[in-house]
């Protein structure tokens, strides 16, 4: 069989493949209003509790030359570092993975990111 799947070739036997996870990795967002959100992250780093960053909307840091769309997903090269560093960008799913779009705000100096 191929990664993440099972195969049984006898008849009479059967197969069964679970799979569960028992933990959390809670991290949660504060904004300056005082609102709270709770979510996931695998990070094993944390932002300074007692700095302020600024959250703009991934396509707010568009680069140029790429689509408003590809901006907001965060794909790789999507994202001009002069509008990203220091911020935490909220990026949509679909169409590349997570860790991808984490990375494409990282490299462009983005401190965080928020997947909507």
């Amino acid at each position: 069989p191929a990664d993440s799947t099972v195969t049984n070739v006898a008849p009479w036997q059967i197969t069964v493949g679970a799979s569960t996870m028992d933990r959390e990795f809670a991290s949660n967002l504060i904004l300056g209003n005082g609102k709270h959100y709770k979510g996931q992250s695998l990070s094993s780093s944390s932002l300074p509790h007692a700095k302020f960053y600024p959250i703009i909307a991934a396509f707010q840091a568009k680069a140029k030359n790429v689509s408003a769309l590809d901006a907001q997903l965060c794909k790789l090269g999507s994202l001009d570092p002069k509008m990203a560093k220091g911020k935490i960008l909220v990026c949509l799913r679909g169409q590349n993975g997570r860790v991808e779009k984490g990375r494409a705000v990282a490299l462009a100096g983005g401190v965080g990111m928020v997947l909507e």
